[in-house]
């Protein structure tokens, strides 16, 4: 990653940020100027090459800073989710040298220290040499399941991203991409990296400014979640042209292309997509993968999350359990779990046990079915993956959220967060409509509607808006079981 900071005094790009409600801009000088600063009162901290610093804090432009201020010192960077992640007990556990707290619209001078004047910096910024196994910076899994495991981040691991990315989509000036998902996930961060190799704009908003930036900022390249573009989409219809139209004027009149992952998306969303000529491409990858596969121009099939890229091979277990094996790993092991742990997801083989169920056809294009943990056996021995169900009642403009439930028993129920304004005979209009396209043992026999939305703040979603099953269950367990009269 050396040649990122390298490449700052020629970037010919742009960051754009809103700062007290106010659009702000900085290109190369501020950030070349900025950066000295930053980089100066760190080394003055004492800190010293491989020392992991934390950055806990919203998406702003003193992030960034931070972050490409340990790059050029030869720092880890470790992001930290502020609502989820145990960040206090974390950094003791992890050894952080550091952690830096931004508040909201705190400068980076308020963060690390008054600067420098710039007749006091006489050195010249030379940023430190990574080697390709070196370490730049340690990411977390989602912890779905309670468990937050952290995963240290090799150098040439990001290098082969960054170089997969741009052999698919040949990211250049006049592109603009709209970064509203937290800056702490890595795959964020490599955006900004992106953007400074290859002369890109980035707008960095937080996620609740994401629909103001699209109408202001008319960008090219959108990155969002299934729920955000499930949401986008709601209540437009592409056969009625004024719709078409309204939704195009919705997301700037000036898209490229939109990039979409971290959990399945239903087929007629893409659909959808498709029908306003507006191309969502859906791909696949996990923090200890990276990017496994990726639909892209001229590579792109609805349903599936694309063929897979060069330096990654992929194989199945007897499961039908996805297994992935790179050329250039992100790692091979976690870094705060017992090894009897690790090994369980790195496999001594090589390979990561993704827990994806999956397959290949015969064109190369991979399909992701459901997840090993999440697959129902009802009490008849039937297997049913919710995924696929779930995100056909989520195509309703009524229907929030819905986590289907069933193992150990006869049937499945669901529990549904409405959109607000929905009536009980609204949720079972839509389950009716769904159901009829199912097997009779696919069907929902039952419903609950949730008492208040699904979100990160009451911990029922992840970071990236997935859905923490355990912990709906947990929430919701008497009500449940009530539906089958326990």
């Amino acid at each position: 990653m050396n040649h990122v900071i390298g490449r700052i005094p020629e970037w010919k790009g742009a960051f754009h940020f809103y700062e007290g409600g106010r659009p702000v801009v900085r290109r190369a000088a501020d950030l070349q100027s900025d950066l000295r600063k930053a980089v100066t009162l760190l080394r003055r901290e004492g800190l010293q090459p491989g020392d992991r610093i934390g950055i806990v804090g919203g998406n702003c432009y003193t992030w960034i800073l931070l972050d490409l201020a340990c790059m050029a010192c030869g720092l880890v960077s470790v992001g930290f989710d502020p609502i989820h992640h145990r960040w206090r007990e974390l950094q003791a556990e992890l050894g952080l040298k550091r952690t830096y707290e931004i508040a909201d619209a705190a400068t980076p001078w308020q963060v690390l220290g008054e600067p420098p004047a710039d007749d006091a910096l006489t050195e010249p910024l030379l940023p430190y040499t990574f080697g390709p196994d070196d370490i730049i910076g340690m990411k977390f899994t989602s912890g779905s399941t309670g468990e937050t495991k952290a995963i240290e981040l090799k150098r040439k691991s990001v290098d082969d991203t960054l170089t997969n990315v741009q052999g698919m989509f040949h990211h250049g000036p006049g592109d603009r991409f709209l970064l509203f998902l937290p800056l702490y996930l890595n795959q964020q961060r490599f955006w900004i990296y992106s953007s400074l190799l290859f002369d890109h704009d980035a707008v960095v908003v937080p996620y609740r400014l994401a629909v103001m930036a699209l109408r202001r900022e008319r960008p090219t390249v959108v990155m969002g979640v299934p729920e955000f573009f499930t949401s986008l989409i709601k209540g437009h219809d592409p056969a009625v042209p004024e719709q078409r139209e309204r939704f195009r004027e919705l997301l700037g009149g000036n898209i490229r292309y939109l990039w979409t992952g971290s959990a399945p998306i239903s087929l007629a969303v893409l659909q959808a997509y498709a029908a306003m000529g507006m191309p969502l491409f859906q791909g696949y990858g996990m923090n200890e993968t990276c990017i496994i596969s990726k639909n892209h121009p001229g590579n792109d099939r609805l349903g599936s999350v694309g063929k897979v890229v060069p330096s990654k091979s992929v194989r199945f277990d007897d499961e039908g359990q996805i297994l992935v094996k790179s050329a250039h790993e992100v790692n091979v092991r976690y870094a705060n779990v017992p090894e009897d742990v690790s090994a369980l997801t790195f496999r001594p083989d090589g390979y990561v046990a993704t827990g994806d169920l999956g397959h290949l056809d015969a064109d190369g294009y991979l399909y992701v079915t459901g997840r090993v943990k999440d697959i129902v056996v009802l009490s008849s021995g039937r297997k049913v993956s919710p995924i696929p169900l779930e995100n056909r009642l989520q195509e309703a403009a009524c229907v929030d959220k819905a986590v289907v439930f069933g193992s150990g028993q006869s049937h499945l129920v669901a529990l549904i967060s409405a959109a607000e304004g929905t009536t009980p005979g609204d949720v079972e209009a839509v389950v009716a409509s769904v159901n009829a396209r199912l097997p009779e043992d696919e069907r929902i026999r039952k419903f609950l509607l949730a008492p208040e939305p699904l979100t990160r703040e009451n911990g029922l979603l992840t970071s990236q808006f997935k859905v923490r099953r355990n912990a709906v269950w947990a929430r919701y367990e008497r009500e449940l079981l009530a539906l089958y009269g326990h």
